[in-house]
């Protein structure tokens, strides 16, 4: 049991130009993939679409380094003094209906949905600080950093995304997938909508 669904599931792998968009490019390029979406959705026996920067067993695993909000000495752009407060992590990016479309299952909390994403009007003054963003978890998370404790409305920060937002909320814990290999368990992940982070996979 990988944790999610294996049958009836089509890949495919798109890569954008970042010279294909004008400025802001991540602005334009979230309305290319929300209607590129909307049209796969249209094709008849297609019951269900969603995107995601790393497809399961591929072997594009992404990792990056957070901390929690209230981890002693830690600051809104600089981790805990203390390595045992910094955290390490797969990241994942994906797209509203992910968890849905392979059938990983929400354990607690929710999912995304299409209001969790930033605007073109949240980047426009760069004096201003960056928006506050949600995340998803998995259960190897929760067990690994809270052991007895629930996540639900905590805060972190992730280093390689402090550009984007402020900080995040866990709004959700999903169960663990194995998407690193199929012969080992699921390493803490973290999940971030890609309408909050928009990067260029």
């Amino acid at each position: 049991d990988l944790g999610y669904r294996r049958h009836d599931v089509l890949s495919v792998e798109l890569r954008v130009p970042s010279t294909r968009f004008p400025y802001p490019p991540w602005y334009h390029r979230l309305q290319y993939y929300d209607a590129l979406m909307r049209e796969l959705e249209a094709i008849p026996g297609v019951r269900s679409v969603a995107g995601t920067s790393n497809v399961p067993l591929t072997g594009e695993i992404g990792a990056g380094s957070m901390w929690r909000t209230d981890a002693p000495g830690a600051t809104r752009d600089a981790p805990p003094p203390s390595s045992a407060d910094q955290w390490r992590a797969v990241i994942q990016i994906v797209t509203p209906g992910y968890f849905e479309t392979l059938g990983i299952p929400i354990v607690r909390g929710r999912g995304f949905t299409m209001a969790d994403r930033f605007t073109e009007h949240d980047f426009q003054a760069q004096d201003d600080p960056a928006p506050a963003g949600v995340v998803v978890i998995n259960e190897a998370m929760r067990r690994r950093f809270w052991p007895a404790g629930d996540p639900i409305g905590e805060t972190i920060r992730l280093f390689d995304d402090l550009s984007f937002a402020s900080h995040r909320t866990i709004v959700g814990i999903v169960a663990d997938a194995r998407v690193e290999a199929m012969d080992s368990a699921a390493s803490p992940a973290v999940v971030l909508p890609v309408a909050q982070h928009p990067g260029r996979a």
